[in-house]
């Protein structure tokens, strides 16, 4: 509303009126102006339009007027053609003294010079109309701005929104051209956000956000911080360190800054994030094309450890590519049953005889090729087809399974449930409404699930996962020993089982801090009355170190990597029969 205003102002002033920088560039002329001027003038100065001598003079009564004096001059402004022009300072939005311009009379000659008999311009009547419209321009410039910076803040942190830092981008882009120096953009996404907005409010959630921005602005050569999704933040800094080491170090020491405990009332909240960095003018030409290769960036870093921090660089756009891909053809594949199931034995350690099979999924794809799991399934997460992808895998296996279980030649199968399914309300009925039309008794399932799924919503997990554990099923916690590992989880929930993750397993052949972990782990399961399976076993000392620390079940590229179904019975068929606690050990045909 406030341009609209000062357009009306200006338009219906009778005289040409325009406003200049201090760089003698115009940045407004009115109706009158442009008509006098013409259309393209915006952004340029004198010398576009006007000879050499002509613009010594414009230019010498522009810098009395910058100097804080006022001007009234006569200035040809073409052939045969003489203006007599009121020039005064004016204050521009940025703060900087410019100068507001009135052509008070305009004069053509036949003779090309201007006639000294004219009669001297009046200006008793004009001074105080000069003064008020000044005035009214300076006001109506100053409620712009005002209606800018709130267009331009976000309301909940007071830094920049999107559009604001945007405009910011914009204008360090500019600022990189003139003087060719590179700046970095780097987007900062908090993790597990919503968890925070859940457990402790939105007051807590709102101090989070307004904290790390402060921070964010308290760190020495940044431009701009804008929040500009929900957990999202736009960092514009100017300084840009050259070799991997020094740019580590500064992470490091970012990392410390940032994520600093934050108190909320009286609790303490810890905060991790990731990063994704992207190098003007090296990574991108534009503001659009910054923002988009920075977010390729930070998607690169999620996948990572927490606060992992990803600049861009060339396999990023490959990654991001493929990424792309797999989202446009994965809902067709899901429909079309390209996604199929695996399955991979859980042997006892005593008798190393499979005692179930754990359901996995394997997607070939003739453009893609061979799409990893942690591919496919983390896109199904984020683009909300995940609950699709499960029950299609959970129809086939259930058909598949079912000889396996009626032969006696494994007690159960284990499934995986995605975070999204174990808090929606109805899951632990329609599971069991599943498992009764694929006629499989609840007794022969065993459920996994992620410490993820607890966290985002640990009533909604514990009223679907308690009503699966009375009607039969077994509830596995999966990957445990990563991420929270929290405690209090192993004891609020109805658990009956207790995964070690694989990387645990992986390094107890090289590190005794690992094994001592890794036992703790089986003998806290044994406290609490649970089933320990150590996933990732791949050779036979790993093999002899879980045995020895008294886990009950393994699982691993050791005794068999995932197969189809006919490749699985093929396995069972090379399995002897052997006395319980004999430890006779059977190869994989793969």
């Amino acid at each position: 509303m406030a341009q609209l205003d000062l357009s009306e102002i200006l338009d219906t002033v009778p005289y040409a009126v325009f406003i200049k920088d201090s760089q003698h560039r115009w940045v407004y002329g009115n109706a009158a102006f442009r008509e006098l001027i013409g259309d393209d003038f915006l952004g340029k100065d004198d010398r576009d339009l006007f000879g050499e001598e002509q613009v010594q003079v414009f230019w010498r009564e522009d810098a009395r007027v910058f100097a804080g004096e006022e001007s009234l001059n006569e200035e040809e402004i073409g052939e045969n053609r003489f203006a007599i022009t009121k020039k005064v300072p004016f204050k521009l939005p940025d703060g900087t003294t410019g100068l507001l311009g009135i052509i008070i009379d305009y004069i053509a000659t036949s003779s090309g010079e201007l006639d000294k008999k004219v009669p001297a311009v009046d200006l008793g009547g004009f001074e105080p109309q000069m003064t008020a419209l000044k005035r009214r321009l300076e006001e109506a410039l100053r409620e712009k701005n005002l209606a800018i910076e709130v267009a331009y803040t976000d309301a909940a942190t007071g830094l920049r929104n999107r559009h604001g830092l945007e405009a910011d981008l914009a204008r360090q882009i500019a600022v990189a051209d003139q003087t060719g120096r590179p700046f970095a953009l780097a987007l900062l996404d908090l993790d597990n956000f919503k968890r925070i907005n859940d457990r402790f409010g939105h007051a807590a959630g709102d101090e989070v956000l307004k904290v790390i921005g402060r921070r964010l602005k308290e760190i020495p050569s940044v431009i701009s911080v804008g929040r500009i999704g929900g957990d999202e933040f736009a960092i514009i800094t100017e300084k840009i360190d050259q070799t991997d080491e020094a740019r580590n170090e500064r992470l490091e020491r970012l990392r410390q800054i940032i994520f600093r405990p934050i108190f909320a009332g009286d609790r303490e909240l810890q905060i991790s994030g990731s990063a994704g960095v992207c190098i003007y003018p090296a990574d991108a030409s534009t503001g659009s094309e910054l923002l988009s290769r920075a977010d390729m960036a930070l998607f690169s870093a999620k996948r990572s450890d927490q606060f992992s921090a990803k600049i861009f660089d060339s396999a990023t756009l490959v990654a991001y590519q493929r990424r792309i891909q797999i989202e446009e053809k994965l809902p067709e594949a899901i429909r079309n049953g390209d996604i199929v199931p695996v399955y991979q034995p859980i042997v006892s350690s005593t008798t190393r005889r499979a005692v179930g099979v754990e359901v996995l999924a394997r997607w070939r794809n003739e453009d893609l090729g061979l799409v990893s799991p942690d591919e496919f399934i983390s896109t199904a997460t984020d683009i909300g087809v995940i609950g699709k992808l499960d029950r299609a895998i959970f129809s086939q296996a259930m058909h598949d399974t079912r000889a396996w279980l009626e032969n006696g030649q494994i007690d159960f199968v284990s499934l995986n449930a995605s975070p999204m399914d174990v808090v929606s309300p109805g899951y632990a009925a329609d599971f069991l409404r599943r498992l009764k039309e694929a006629g499989i008794s609840p007794d022969h399932i065993c459920l996994e699930i992620l410490e993820s799924s607890i966290v985002e919503d640990v009533s909604s997990a514990r009223r679907n996962l308690g009503k699966l554990r009375d009607a039969g099923v077994e509830i596995a916690l999966d990957d445990y020993g990563t991420g929270y590992s929290n405690l209090r989880a192993l004891l609020d929930m109805p658990l009956d089982k207790l995964k070690i993750d694989k990387s645990l397993v992986w390094g107890i052949e090289k590190d005794d801090k690992v094994l001592d972990l890794v036992i703790s782990l089986v003998q806290l399961g044994r406290a609490l009355e649970l089933t320990t399976v150590a996933e990732g076993v791949e050779t036979n000392a790993q093999s002899a170190f879980i045995e020895g620390a008294g886990c009950p079940e393994l699982q691993g590229y050791l005794f068999c990597k995932p197969q189809s179904r006919a490749a699985l019975d093929e396995w069972f068929a090379t399995q002897a029969p052997a006395a319980e606690g004999s430890g006779e050990s059977l190869k994989s045909p793969v």
